[in-house]
């Protein structure tokens, strides 16, 4: 697989396998039939000036404010609301460290609410904090990973509606099919069971 472009993602994706570190359970059965187009297209929203920083002035805040909602939308089309998060952590450390991959466990969040779901995507988004992480759907492919400064990358169903920049000054949108076709961005990870 070819690498992609040097956006290194802020948290390792993750997968909703059978594990037994699991933390939760959940039943999707009312969920309705997912699409069969079977074609996703990615894109990345990006704020145009850099957003790491000491401080988090009114423009950097009102970027990740933006790319916020715009990923907010684009996960909650047609009404899906069934998002979750699962982040890493070793044994007895909260999550969002540091984490080995031979004996990290899972600790699922669910993010079925809009504030829930926007909450956790400002962390996930904002480079000057830690929390969050990357975002799945359960009920469609649709999901979210980060970048190192204010990038989400995301990936939607074909016939979704495309995410739209209202401020290009703030948040410009581009579509990525490389992001899909050449990229392990979007993935996931689950530790084996060796």
């Amino acid at each position: 697989m070819e690498k992609g472009p040097v956006l290194r993602p802020k948290r390792r994706a993750f997968s909703f396998g059978r594990g037994r570190s699991a933390m939760c359970t959940f039943h999707i059965a009312d969920v309705g039939r997912p699409s069969q187009t079977g074609a996703v297209k990615g894109y990345i929203i990006d704020p145009p000036f850099e957003t790491y920083g000491d401080s988090l002035d009114e423009r950097t805040s009102a970027s990740l404010d933006l790319i916020t909602d715009i990923v907010c939308r684009c996960l909650r089309q047609g009404g899906d609301t069934f998002h979750y998060s699962v982040v890493w952590a070793n044994p007895g450390e909260e999550p969002g460290g540091i984490w080995n991959e031979d004996v990290a466990e899972a600790h699922v969040f669910k993010l079925d609410t809009e504030e829930a779901l926007r909450g956790w995507l400002r962390k996930s988004v904002d480079p000057n904090v830690s929390g969050g992480g990357d975002v799945r759907s359960i009920s469609t492919c649709r999901c979210v990973t980060f970048g190192y400064d204010g990038q989400a990358l995301l990936c939607l169903r074909h016939e979704d509606e495309p995410p739209v920049s209202p401020d290009p000054s703030l948040a410009v949108v581009e579509e990525r099919p490389d992001f899909i076709e050449k990229t392990d961005y979007f993935d996931g990870w689950a530790r084996s069971s060796d």
